[in-house]
């Protein structure tokens, strides 16, 4: 019943009356009012609990991040504190699901300041590793790993950067034995040298110490990645092997050994290993 309107007498209708009794009557307030309770603020729970108390309903219940609220408080509610509604009228909640998750930026490749600067322009922090590593791919002082990486944290998440050493250089040896291998003399008189299972020979003066062609000395440090490779057919004989060898600038290196960055003098050193595969022909050293 809307609120004026009469909605009863005193005494009630068909009752008999005197002339000029009183007769009271009952005007409508119109429908029971509650008021809704301040919600923002609370937990999903709580605010549940307060409207039932305050005689309304949940109603819709939506989420959406935001910066400042925590997750799983409310952020809004639908109608405001101090409206008055019905009995059971649905109140409508929006609770927070806190910071949006920021996508971490690729900063491998960038130089130490340039990663640090995008990664706090995108909200988040950085951390430095204290020990490089080596790349043969990445220039020294860029980042060469970052995690985490390629996924989606929460604003100031720490990001740990990972910088590059360069690629991994290696000292070219003074003498032609480049790993620690033992030196003596042939039956015949001649100096034998044998590193890691293969046999060399001089069968000349002893080569003088030069430069290559691109100007590094034996001594020196050089890129393991540099020269060139070329391969000699397994199951040749041992004067075969010996025959490709000679008068040009190459070494013979046995399968298992990894190719160092060595240079023989024409004629000078001769592979007689007959288990050796790989050529190599690289920078210089002495005998």
């Amino acid at each position: 019943m809307l609120a004026g309107l009469v909605i009863g007498t005193d005494p009630t209708a068909s009752s008999q009356v005197r002339r000029f009794e009183r007769v009271e009557l009952i005007v409508s307030k119109g429908p029971e009012l509650f008021h809704v309770p301040d919600l923002v603020g609370r937990t999903g729970v709580d605010a549940a609990a307060a409207i039932g108390a305050a005689g309304l309903a949940v109603g819709a219940l939506d989420e959406e991040y935001d910066d400042t609220t925590p997750a799983g408080l409310v952020l809004r509610q639908r109608p405001e504190e101090g409206a008055e509604r019905r009995r059971n009228a649905p109140v409508d909640l929006v609770v927070s699901l806190g910071p949006a998750p920021i996508a971490v930026p690729d900063v491998t490749g960038l130089t130490e300041q340039e990663a640090i600067t995008a990664l706090e322009q995108a909200g988040l922090e950085a951390t430095v590793n204290d020990t490089p590593e080596y790349s043969s791919t990445v220039p020294a002082g860029a980042v060469l790993a970052q995690s985490p990486a390629g996924t989606e944290v929460q604003r100031r998440t720490v990001i740990a950067l990972t910088l590059s050493r360069g690629p991994r250089m290696v000292r070219v040896p003074q003498r032609l034995l480049a790993d620690g291998g033992t030196r003596r003399r042939s039956s015949g008189g001649r100096r034998v040298h044998r590193a890691g299972g293969l046999h060399l020979r001089h069968r000349g003066p002893r080569a003088r110490r030069r430069a290559g062609p691109d100007g590094r000395a034996a001594g020196g440090d050089h890129d393991p990645h540099h020269g060139h490779l070329e391969r000699i057919p397994s199951g040749r004989r041992r004067r075969d092997a010996k025959e490709a060898a000679t008068g040009r600038d190459r070494l013979l290196v046995p399968p298992s050994t990894r190719a160092q960055l060595l240079d023989s003098a024409p004629a000078t050193r001769n592979a007689i290993s007959s288990d050796c595969m790989w050529l190599r022909r690289g920078s210089q050293t002495d005998s």
